[in-house]
C-alpha cells in the first residue's frame, strides 16, 4: 500500500522519526508531546464530514497486511460521523489514534457496534483518544468478542442503545482513562469468561449498572476507577466463574434510579452474587441509594472485603443474604442509612478491626440462622444496638479487643428469639450505652461469657438475662445506672469470678417466678441499695463465697417469696443496716458467713 502522507496531530510537538512496530506507535501515543504518522490518515474532510468510507477503507485494507507489518490508522480533530459500521471490523496489529479533541458519532441506525472485533484472532489492537458517541443508535460502543492483547486509552465512550463497551467469548482487554458514560444498559459489560483490567476510567450515568459481569474477570485493582451515578448498581456480578477485584477506587452515588428485584441486585455501590470471588480493598464507596456492598447466594465462596470506607449508603454499609461467607476487615463502615453490616439468612463473617460507628440503625446485626466472628473492633455510637442477634439460631462469637460503646438510644448488644451470643476472649467492652452493656431479651435467648469483659457506665444495667446464662464468669459491671446483672422473666444464671460494683440501684439482681440463678464467688461492692436482690418468686440455689463489700444497707435482700436453697461461706463487710435482710422469702440453708462491721442481730436478719 502506498504510503499515506504525514499528519501531524493537534498540540504535538516531538517528530517521531521513524514507526517499526505497533507497540512502538502505541508507546508514542502515551506521550502528550509526539508526533504520529499514520500508515492511513483520514484526511481532506472538513471536521464536520461523514468518514466512514475513508475508515471503512482503511479498515478493510488493514486486515490484508501481514503480521510483520502493523497499521496506524489516525483521525484528525473534529466532530465526524459515522453511518453504517457494519464492516468496521478491526483486524489483528491495528491501532486507531484519534485526537482528544475529536468525536466521532454514529448516525445510522444498522444496530451494529462503532467499532467490534468478531473473531479470537483479532488480537494486538489499540485505540486510542477520542470521543466515540453512540447517538442512541449504535448497539455498543466498542465490541470485543474473543480478541485478547487489546488496549483502549484515553476514549469515551458514551449514548450507545446497549452498552458502551462489550467483551465477549473469553476477550481480554485493557482500558487506561477511558470514560463511559449515559450508555441505555450497562456501561461496560463482561461476558462469556472474558477479562477487563480497568485502569483510570469515569463509569458514570448509564442507566442500569455501571459494569456488569458474569462469569468473567475484572481487575480494578492498580490505578484509581471513579463508578458513579449509574441508575442501578455501580458494580454488578453473577456466576461461580466470576472474579473481582477491586482497589483503590471510588465507587459513588450509584442507584439513581433503582429497579427493586428479589435479590436486590440494583441500587448498590457493589452487588455481588451466585458463587463470584470477590476482593475489595482500599475503596471508598458512599452515597449509593441501597448497600455500599451487597453480597447474595454466595455460598462456599469467600467475600474480602478489607481496608475500605463505606459511608452515607441508603440502606447497609455491607449486606450479606443467603449463604454468603465474608472476611471484613480494617473498615470504616460509618453513617449507613440503615446498620452497618447485616448478615443475614445463614451468611457468616469473620469481623476483624472494623470500626462501626455513627450508622442511623444498628452497627453489626446478624439474623436467621447466620454467624458472626469479632476480634478488634470499634463500634459506637449506632442508633439502636451496636451488635444486635435475632431471629433463628443466630451466633455472635466475640473473642478479643472489641470496643462496644455509646448506643444512641439502645444496648451495646442485644440478643433475641434463639440468638446466642459467647464472649471467649478478654479485652472487650460494652460502655455507656443508652440501654443495657448487654441484653438477651427473650426467654430462648444464650449467653455465655468467659473471657474478661466490661460492662460500664450503661444508662440502664450491665447485663440483663430474660434466657439462658450458663455460664458468666470474668466480667467486671461497674457504674451501671440500674443494676450491675439483672435476671428476670424465666431467664437463668450462673455467675461466677466476677466484680460488680458501683451500680445504682442492686449489683446482681433475680426476679420474677422461675426465673434461676447460681452466684458464687464474685466481689460485689459499693453498689447502691444491695449487692444481691433476690424477689417476686425467684429461685437461687446457692450464693457461695462471695465477697460483699459496702452495698448500702444491705448485702443480700431476699423478698417477694423468693427462696434461696443455701447462703454460705460469703464475706459480708460494713454494710450499714443489714447482712442478710429476708422479708417474705426463704433461705433454706445459712451457715458458715464472716460478718464484720454489722450490728450482729442484723447480720442474718428476717423482718
Amino acid at each position: 500500500m502506498k504510503r499515506k502522507s504525514i499528519k501531524i496531530l493537534t498540540g504535538i510537538a516531538i517528530a517521531l522519526i521513524a514507526i517499526s512496530c505497533r507497540h512502538s506507535i502505541y508507546a508514542a501515543t502515551n506521550r502528550d508531546t509526539v508526533a504520529a504518522k499514520g500508515d492511513y490518515d483520514i484526511k481532506d474532510v472538513s471536521p464536520t464530514d461523514d468518514i466512514t468510507s475513508q475508515l471503512q477503507s482503511y479498515i478493510e485494507d488493514a486486515k490484508n497486511q501481514p503480521a510483520s507489518k502493523p497499521v496506524l490508522i489516525s483521525i484528525p480533530s473534529g466532530t465526524f460521523t459515522v453511518g453504517d459500521t457494519t464492516k468496521f471490523v478491526i483486524p489483528a496489529n491495528t491501532t486507531i489514534v484519534a485526537e482528544n479533541n475529536t468525536i466521532i458519532k454514529k448516525t445510522d441506525d444498522t444496530n451494529h457496534s462503532i467499532l467490534r472485533t468478531n473473531t479470537n484472532t483479532s488480537k494486538n489492537i489499540v485505540i486510542y483518544g477520542g470521543t466515540w458517541d453512540g447517538n442512541n443508535v449504535a448497539k455498543h460502543g466498542f465490541e470485543f468478542v474473543g480478541s485478547t492483547g487489546v488496549t483502549i486509552e484515553k476514549v469515551t465512550l458514551k449514548n450507545c442503545v446497549q452498552n458502551g463497551l462489550y467483551l465477549n467469548n473469553k476477550a481480554n482487554i485493557t482500558s487506561i482513562n477511558s470514560t463511559i458514560d449515559n450508555n441505555k444498559k450497562y456501561g461496560i459489560a463482561i461476558y462469556g469468561e472474558s477479562t477487563l483490567t480497568l485502569k483510570g476510567a469515569k463509569i458514570t450515568n448509564n442507566k442500569t449498572h455501571g459494569i456488569c459481569l458474569e462469569d468473567s474477570v475484572l481487575y480494578a485493582n492498580s490505578t484509581a476507577n471513579t463508578i458513579s451515578t449509574n441508575n442501578w448498581a455501580g458494580i454488578s456480578t453473577n456466576g461461580s466463574k466470576s472474579k473481582l477485584y477491586l482497589k483503590n477506587n471510588k465507587i459513588n452515588k450509584n442507584g439513581q434510579k433503582p429497579k427493586g428485584t428479589d435479590d436486590g441486585e440494583v441500587g448498590h455501590g457493589v452487588a455481588i452474587h451466585d458463587g463470584t470471588i470477590a476482593e475489595i480493598s482500599n475503596n471508598e464507596i458512599a452515597n449509593n441509594k441501597t448497600c455500599g456492598i451487597s453480597v447474595y447466594n454466595n455460598n462456599k465462596v469467600k467475600t474480602i472485603i478489607s481496608s475500605n470506607t463505606i459511608h452515607h449508603n441508603g440502606r447497609h454499609g455491607i449486606g450479606a443474604r443467603n449463604k454468603t461467607t465474608l472476611t471484613v476487615s480494617s473498615n470504616d463502615i460509618y453513617n449507613n442509612s440503615y446498620n452497618g453490616v447485616l448478615l443475614s439468612d445463614n451468611s457468616s463473617a469473620t469481623l476483624k478491626n472494623n470500626k462501626v460507628s455513627s450508622n442511623a440503625n444498628l452497627g453489626i446485626s446478624v439474623v436467621n440462622n447466620s454467624s458472626a466472628t469479632l476480634e478488634g473492633n470499634t463500634i459506637t455510637k449506632n442508633t439502636q444496638s451496636n451488635v444486635s442477634g435475632s431471629g433463628e439460631s443466630s451466633k455472635i462469637t466475640i473473642t478479643r479487643d472489641n470496643k462496644i460503646s455509646e448506643s444512641k438510644k439502645s444496648n451495646g448488644i442485644s440478643i433475641s428469639d434463639t440468638a446466642e451470643l459467647k464472649i471467649t476472649g478478654n479485652g472487650n467492652s460494652s460502655n455507656n450505652n443508652a440501654g443495657s452493656g448487654i441484653t438477651v431479651s427473650s426467654k430462648k435467648g444464650k449467653v455465655t461469657i468467659t473471657g474478661k469483659t466490661t460492662l460500664k457506665a450503661n444508662k440502664k444495667s450491665g447485663l440483663v438475662v430474660y434466657g439462658t446464662a450458663k455460664e458468666i464468669k470474668n466480667i467486671t459491671a461497674d457504674g451501671n445506672t440500674e443494676f450491675g446483672v439483672s435476671v428476670r422473666s424465666g431467664g437463668s444464671l450462673t455467675i461466677t469470678n466476677s466484680t460488680i460494683k458501683n451500680n445504682k440501684i442492686y449489683g446482681i439482681t433475680v426476679v420474677d417466678s422461675k426465673t434461676t440463678a447460681k452466684i458464687e464467688k464474685n466481689n460485689i461492692y459499693k453498689n447502691k441499695k444491695a449487692g444481691i436482690n433476690v424477689d417476686k418468686k425467684a429461685k437461687v440455689t446457692s450464693i457461695y463465697k462471695n465477697e460483699l463489700n459496702k452495698n448500702g444497707d444491705k448485702a443480700i435482700r431476699i423478698a417477694g417469696k423468693a427462696k434461696v436453697e443455701k447462703i454460705k461461706k460469703n464475706t459480708i463487710k460494713k454494710h450499714s443496716k443489714y447482712g442478710i435482710y429476708i422479708k417474705n422469702g426463704t433461705a433454706k440453708t445459712v451457715k458458715n458467713n464472716k460478718f464484720s462491721g454489722i450490728n450482729k442481730k442484723k447480720q442474718v436478719y428476717k423482718a
